[in-house]
């Protein structure tokens, strides 16, 4: 069962604000500490840790009723186990910490890869326990193993098809409304699509990117982003995107971008909402958030989708639209050391990977054009 949200607030709220903590829990306190030390990674980083740890500490502390120095490797292996299908009361749908809906998985289960990461961080921290003497020993001393799915077809194609997107597209864009807040929800949702696969942006780049990002090189339009390592980058932005970029400010009341006579360092890229004559950001968590919504509400629509597409859906995450945007520019024929400067990579290897051929296409260029003399 997972614990009542009484007993569980002060570790959330000790987690959520790292620079105030106001636990008495001991174990708590050294993992606090552990997360501020490596609070100096990027914003996107230092979440994820702060993801991992806490969901690891809930788990001992209240699936297993461990202290921190009870630990053994055993757990740790066990821990696996758990994460690849965590129970239903540990699932929720994404909340602030604070809210006592809150739950620590938003998904069904996390693919090896990610437990892998899980692991590698827990490993870290028992280092760090047992290098500042809190600890005697580590049940990580020697480092952990996670089995991969060798099977890479069982393991979904991150990405949508030329003729699965669009789909997507179409589906936010014809979503009726009632009230001002489904119209703002609608309207973002269609921003949030057109911006992720129109630039092959991560979340954390857009999430923390104003309007003033939006920059201009001669007729040219470019977004600046800060990425992975807080490295800066320029994305291109195209003719289709700033048309979908006025409509997004349209709504606002904000001028076309070309039009734009004073600076908008204080208007998001993704807007959460115009009060009281301020612009709330709506945050990377959230951007998640609300396309997930979107898969979800498209599956329960009464479109025709088949299995395949359905399967996608409920796994659609903002680096699937990162994926789909390299594949199109591939597909498109735009240079893959131009892709590869697009979604700022530092190898081309890594873009490489991010290519994805859709099998009828496969078949038919590999049938077509490989001809043999024999």
């Amino acid at each position: 069962m997972f614990p009542e949200s009484e007993l569980i607030l002060p570790l959330k709220l000790a987690f959520r604000d790292l620079n105030h903590n106001a636990t008495t829990d001991a174990d708590a306190c050294q993992l606090i500490t552990w997360l501020k030390e490596n609070n100096n990674c990027a914003k996107a980083t230092a979440r994820v840790y702060r993801t991992i740890i806490l969901r690891f500490y809930l788990y001992v502390k209240f699936d297993q009723k461990l202290t921190l120095d009870q630990v053994k490797r055993g757990n740790i292996i066990d821990y696996q186990i758990f994460l690849r299908n965590p129970p239903k009361e540990w699932q929720g749908t994404f909340r602030p910490l604070e809210h006592q809906l809150w739950r620590p998985f938003s998904c069904k289960k996390l693919i090896s890869k990610t437990i892998a990461y899980n692991v590698q961080v827990i490993q870290q921290l028992f280092l760090y326990l047992k290098n500042t003497e809190y600890l005697k020993s580590t049940p990580a001393a020697i480092p952990l193993k996670v089995k991969y799915d060798k099977d890479s077809d069982s393991i979904l194609n991150k990405y949508f098809t030329e003729k699965e997107y669009p789909q997507i597209s179409a589906f936010i864009k014809n979503q009726t409304t009632k009230t001002d807040k489904q119209e703002e929800l609608k309207v973002r949702g269609t921003w949030i699509f057109s911006l992720l696969i129109g630039t092959g942006a991560r979340r954390s780049e857009v999430a923390n990117a104003t309007m003033n990002d939006v920059v201009f090189n001669e007729d040219r339009i470019w977004l600046k982003v800060l990425g992975k390592g807080n490295k800066s980058g320029t994305i291109p932005i195209t003719n289709q995107i700033e048309m979908a970029l006025n409509e997004y400010r349209a709504y606002y009341n904000l001028p076309p971008i070309r039009q734009r006579i004073e600076s908008e360092k204080n208007i998001p890229l993704i807007i959460k909402t115009f009060k009281n004559g301020k612009y709330m950001t709506f945050n990377s968590a959230l951007i998640g958030w609300q396309l997930k919504k979107i898969g979800q509400d498209m599956i329960k629509s009464k479109l025709d989708i088949c299995h395949s597409f359905r399967t996608k859906l409920q796994n659609i995450s903002t680096h699937w639209m990162r994926h789909t945007s390299a594949t199109i520019q591939a597909n498109c024929g735009i240079d893959i050391r131009y892709v590869q400067k697009n979604l700022r990579h530092a190898s081309i290897e890594t873009t490489m990977r991010y290519q994805h051929v859709e099998k009828n296409v496969q078949h038919l260029e590999t049938c077509s054009k490989f001809v043999l003399d024999l």
